[in-house]
């Protein structure tokens, strides 16, 4: 069943509500990422960058949703598999320097919500290095559009 843009708000809400007073370090991260920052695009499932402390607050403030917990080799990082409201949530600490970009967020204001996101030139570098040509080229053409508005 395909999910609206309204159950990943609601997702994201939940989340936000859980970790809101922890000090963690995190971001958005795919396609819902690209979403939110003004993209045209579907969101599939709700992405989450952070590190191995910041894995650890996810898991346990949301212990209740958690669905799988593992390593995955291909991409050197610890992953956490959520189902909150019917929307797969990952969350990702990677090993890889080249693949993490923990540090590269800005804020933005998502239904009231003050929430760290990957920005978008940042979004394309990742995309790239991980062979994802076609959603490097969505953000391509949205920051080529962008800058031709401004």
């Amino acid at each position: 069943m395909e999910k609206n843009v309204e159950d990943f708000h609601e997702a994201l809400g939940i989340i936000y509500d859980s970790i809101k007073e922890e000090k963690l370090n995190w971001h958005l991260n795919g396609s819902f990422n690209l979403l939110v920052q003004g993209v045209d695009i579907k969101a599939r499932d709700l992405d989450i960058e952070t590190d191995e402390k910041g894995s650890g607050i996810f898991k346990e403030k949301l212990k209740e949703f958690l669905q799988e917990d593992n390593y995955k080799d291909d991409i050197k990082a610890h992953s956490l598999v959520f189902d909150i409201e019917g929307v797969e949530v990952e969350v990702l600490a990677h090993d890889d320097q080249e693949l993490s970009m923990i540090n590269e967020h800005k804020m933005i204001k998502v239904d009231d919500m003050d929430i760290p996101v990957l920005p978008l030139e940042k979004a394309w570098k990742f995309y790239k290095i991980i062979g994802k040509d076609d959603k490097a080229e969505i953000v391509s053409k949205h920051l080529k559009l962008f800058k031709e508005m401004f």
